[in-house]
Parts: structure tokens; sequence; C-alpha cells
């Protein structure tokens, strides 16, 4: 499920580098999280052909649910 943008990962990802910059553990472990969000990132796409399994063909995920 993307509920962030690709473009908005990488904002909230540069700002974690300068504001949790005192504490380099949950700052890193935050910063690991987001980074794989981006790098996990799928654009959805489905077949639209069949209506009832909108289903992105690229990552599986329920497209709308």
């Amino acid at each position: 499920m993307n509920d962030f943008t690709k473009e908005e990962l990488q904002q909230i990802r540069g700002g974690l580098d300068w504001w949790l910059d005192n504490d380099w553990h949950s700052s890193h472990v935050l910063v690991q999280k987001i980074q794989s969000m981006i790098d996990n990132y799928c654009e959805h796409e489905c077949n639209h052909e069949n209506i009832d399994t909108n289903i992105c063909y690229k990552c599986g995920w329920g497209i709308g649910r």
C-alpha cells in the first residue's frame, strides 16, 4: 500500500537525517524503514479486464483495499 508518494517518502527521509541527528540509533532505524519503503515503492498496475480482481500484477497488492 502506498499512503505516500515516492517523492513524499524522499522528503521524509531527508528531514529525518536533520531532525533526528541527536539520537543516532532511533534515527538510523527509522531512516532504514523509510528507505526500504522508497526502495520497494510500487506504481501499482492491474489488469482492468477483470474488475473483480483489481490486484497489482507487479507486487500483488489489492488496489482499493
